[in-house]
């Protein structure tokens, strides 16, 4: 229905062009010209031949001659507009759909950049964390080590109480009731097994010999008072006790470093 009203206006305007193009007065001027041509009186002037500007080639294309010809051009001219506008169309989508694939793409590297920088950031979050943890274990060591060295120099326990070659404990008189006759000979064996495993042994074992002293230690401060023991002997004693816990924590520590400092 569309197409045969766009051919009736095309007729239309067809025919109202190819009117236009055949004035009344050109018609009569033509006529007017025959006549005078043909006539027998002689002209007052000379006779002049007239000229005619030639018709260009493209005024042809603009002018029909018919009024289905009109039709025609106007048919076609609604055909070449639809097509221009169905190309143009197709091209803004191509352009459209060229701008989304672009901006498609500009997400993707926006979006993998930002996982870069974020990955990065994580990998410099976790490495600073580990050379903290390193820093603090570090220090730990240290002044475990400090603490070490100003315990065993505090709580330093004589050759005349403890004989590092064999392990044997010469035990202070508070210590020798028969309540802490089972402490003492657990505390005795490890330390024996010290002197002769050396500091490999001990460092496997401080756990175990930690636990044996501390055990002596609870037994004599809970018979402190049944057995009359003074304050000064007790102290005295806990004293022993905790040197000997370090001594046997560190055993053999002091031997290795003299070996490698005399290499």
């Amino acid at each position: 229905m569309r197409a045969l009203l766009a051919f009736a206006a095309a007729l239309v305007v067809g025919t109202l062009v190819a009117l236009a193009t055949k004035p009344a007065e050109a018609q009569v001027s033509t006529w007017s010209m025959a006549s005078d041509k043909y006539s027998g009186e002689v002209p007052s002037m000379p006779f002049q031949t007239p000229s005619y500007a030639p018709t260009p080639p493209s005024a042809i294309q603009h002018h029909a001659s018919t009024a289905y010809e009109g039709a025609a051009r106007g048919y076609a001219s609604l055909i070449r507009a639809y097509t221009e506008g169905q190309m143009s169309l197709a091209q803004a989508r191509i352009l459209f759909a060229e701008a989304h694939a672009r901006e498609m793409r500009n997400e993707v590297i926006r979006t993998q950049t930002f996982l870069a920088r974020k990955n990065a950031l994580k990998e410099d979050f976790r490495q600073d964390q580990l050379r903290k943890w390193e820093w603090l274990d570090q220090a730990r060591e240290r002044r475990e080590e400090r603490e070490q060295t100003v315990l065993r120099s505090v709580y330093h326990v004589p050759s005349t109480q403890l004989n590092r070659l064999t392990g044997e404990i010469t035990w202070p008189a508070a210590l020798t009731a028969p309540q802490f006759e089972s402490q003492r000979n657990d505390v005795q064996e490890i330390v024996s097994r010290l002197a002769s495993h050396g500091a490999e042994y001990a460092r496997q074992n401080s756990d175990e010999v930690a636990k044996a002293v501390e055990a002596l230690r609870s037994a004599f401060r809970d018979n402190r008072e049944p057995l009359g023991v003074e304050m000064r002997d007790y102290f005295e004693c806990q004293s022993f006790l905790v040197g000997l816990k370090l001594e046997a924590q560190s055993w053999g520590i002091d031997e290795q470093l003299d070996m490698v400092a005399s290499r």
